[in-house]
């Protein structure tokens, strides 16, 4: 069987099955343009003629994530929520379209390939990543902007939190800034509910990951660097000490991107971040081979100093920010909002209450 991959040939056309009720609708559309890059595969904004007959449920714009190969499809469907993100609010999250059977064509002249996809509807506007971060003098400063920001999101996040929903990647690439001025969040490739967590331990964007996760990260680095030596079989177990996601997680993720789109500048680098996981493993691992029989209390005292740490860096970032004259009345918030501690990290319903108070009305109106 060939399996279409992205870097071999334009891509043209391309033909998709709709079914919906038992009945099947071929759908013939003309890939426009390169929308982004997710971990799994590219999405692409789609067209398609208006003259086919189709069903009412097609949305009028559509995109596709197109699998750069098979494994790479079936591991996000085996992975991701599939069948739960239906019960978020369409308007405000994308999520793959039910109906549309897993498979493609894409053609090109004479050539046709077999493709896997998910189709997801398409949302015109900027990520907030370009909106904010790339284009620098694009961040969102005005107290009333960003008091609509704050609430927005954390309704979004308390929405998916309901359902038992975890994004694990929010940052502000999957964040689409729309002409309406609504938000919706994209990208649920990382994807989790609640009893799919322990196949989500490692996922996510480095600096926007929380830092229970990022433990997690150290401990597989730390492993993988004992692989082949003499105590590898001893050293393994610290994979045991990998704390599962909830919605702590997305919370931290959801803090840093309102952070960075308000600022226009990153709290954290992802090369910054790379360096410590790097730095961290390699010190876990030299304090578990001082005592193999210690294991267990090295890790817990080792997780506790590393929060410590990822706390004195993001004090030390927001310190440096307000020193750049760019953070105002939010300085306070932000230091008592992001919490390197998952047990003392509020939950999104909790922020929302804080919002009020760090947004007076004096301030706003």
């Amino acid at each position: 069987m060939t399996v279409f991959r992205l870097a071999e040939a334009p891509i043209r056309k391309l033909e998709l099955v709709f079914k919906n009720d038992g009945a099947c609708f071929d759908l013939k559309c003309v890939v426009q343009e390169v929308l982004g890059q997710g971990a799994y595969g590219q999405v692409y904004r789609l067209a398609y003629h208006r003259d086919q007959k189709l069903p009412a449920v097609i949305p009028e714009q559509l995109a596709a994530k197109i699998f750069w190969d098979m494994n790479n499809f079936f591991e996000f469907l085996s992975k991701g929520p599939r069948f739960f993100l239906k019960e978020l609010d369409p308007l405000r999250f994308s999520y793959p379209l039910e109906g549309f059977l897993n498979e493609g064509y894409l053609s090109e002249g004479k050539k046709c390939s077999r493709v896997f996809l998910v189709v997801i509807p398409f949302f015109s506007g900027k990520n907030l990543f370009d909106y904010t971060i790339k284009e620098k003098e694009g961040a969102i400063t005005d107290f009333s902007e960003q008091k609509e920001m704050l609430v927005g999101f954390c309704e979004l996040v308390r929405e998916m939190h309901q359902k038992k929903i975890f994004h694990l990647d929010i940052k502000p690439e999957n964040l689409i800034f729309g002409k309406d001025r609504h938000v919706r969040l994209v990208d649920f490739d990382f994807s989790c509910v609640e009893e799919t967590r322990r196949r989500k331990l490692y996922d996510g964007t480095y600096n926007y990951m929380a830092p229970e996760i990022l433990f997690n990260n150290i401990l597989k680095i730390a492993f993988s660097l004992s692989w082949g030596s003499v105590d590898s079989c001893k050293i393994a177990k610290i994979k045991d000490f990998a704390v599962l996601p909830n919605e702590k997680t997305d919370v931290w993720s959801m803090l840093v991107t309102l952070f960075n789109i308000f600022n226009g500048i990153e709290l954290l680098s992802f090369e910054k971040v790379k360096i410590i996981l790097e730095g961290e493993a390699e010190k876990l691992l030299d304090l578990c081979r001082r005592d193999l029989d210690k294991i267990d209390d090295n890790c817990h005292e080792f997780y506790q100093l590393f929060l410590e740490r990822m706390q004195n860096d993001v004090k030390d970032s927001i310190e440096q920010t307000t020193k750049e004259g760019k953070m105002g009345f939010l300085k306070d918030f932000f230091l008592k909002m992001i919490m390197a501690d998952p047990a003392l990290r509020l939950a999104a319903d909790d922020i929302l209450r804080e919002v009020e108070v760090a947004f007076p009305e004096a301030a706003v109106g």
